[in-house]
């Protein structure tokens, strides 16, 4: 399963390559790392996670110095949120062209690598990031790096098919599935048009991965999971994001950003998905 959306970079025709994307990182400084890692062990886990992408897709990722395409960074995003993915688009067509791109990191967590020493796992965190950069939004299935609510430390065989849905495949790579239809959603972006009319429309998409985890922290113990205090899920698609980074709608103009708070709740491994609302106050348990 994938929801590939109606964004891409490069050229604006599904399964046509992204061409460059160009990223800079200026983040690792402003980062709490577990004890046990280093910066350059982050820097690699990032740059692992944008491989993971390009080798599975014709998409392209460049590291430049400065000027980039996509800005890697870290600051403070409140309670409880691990990171934010948001781009700008521009076109009205069916399918518009991502121009410009950024991901924040939570600088009031802590993070390791690639999960362990009671840190995020930071990889997998980056993956799921990564895809909503590319285009991709939610998906239902725990088993896919893109589903709300982080479970999966790498790529789904949804995941692959999505990103090759929107762009292809480069040579000896198996041809794209056809995507999985998904109930009808609300909205999504803020800013920009909507798709009638001529000019261009700017967008922000807001990549909820705050709502993340059963946090990796290695070795059976208890999993860490946000719980979405703000958020409850009145959709068809009962994904628990409300749709938000969702493409293709919207309800909010202007490059309005909107951010979920998420207070941090200790369950037991491998509980997920429990909701309760209890004098009226939503918390969702994963």
């Amino acid at each position: 399963m994938y929801n590939a959306g109606n964004v891409k970079w490069g050229e604006t025709t599904l399964g046509e390559p992204s061409g460059t994307i160009t990223w800079s990182a200026d983040f690792v400084d402003d980062l709490n790392i577990a004890s046990s890692f280093t910066d350059s062990q982050i820097t690699s886990a990032l740059g692992s996670a944008f491989n993971a992408w390009e080798n599975v897709a014709a998409v392209d990722f460049q590291m430049v110095s400065s000027g980039a395409d996509l800005n890697v960074l870290a600051g403070a995003l409140g309670s409880g949120v691990a990171g934010t993915a948001s781009y700008s688009y521009s076109g009205g067509g069916p399918i518009a062209e991502i121009t410009s791109g950024e991901i924040t990191f939570a600088s009031g967590l802590t993070w390791s690598p690639y999960g362990g020493s009671g840190g995020v796992d930071f990889y997998a965190v980056a993956l799921h990031e990564i895809g909503h950069i590319l285009g991709l939004g939610h998906v239902n299935d725990v088993t896919e790096i893109m589903n709300p609510v982080v479970h999966a430390d790498d790529l789904g065989d949804g995941d692959i098919d999505g990103v090759q849905y929107l762009y292809g495949t480069d040579a000896g790579d198996p041809p794209p599935n056809p995507p999985t239809p998904l109930p009808p959603t609300g909205g999504v972006t803020s800013g920009g048009d909507d798709g009638g009319g001529g000019g261009a429309g700017v967008g922000l998409l807001i990549g909820l991965i705050a709502l993340l985890l059963g946090l990796f922290t290695g070795g059976g113990g208890a999993a860490v999971a946000l719980a979405a205090g703000r958020v409850s899920d009145h959709d068809d698609d009962h994904d628990h994001d409300h749709d938000h980074d969702d493409p293709g709608h919207a309800p909010h103009a202007n490059g309005e950003l909107h951010e979920v708070y998420l207070p941090m709740i200790p369950v037991e491994e491998h509980d997920h998905a429990n909701w309760s609302d209890e004098d009226g106050d939503e918390v969702w348990l994963f």
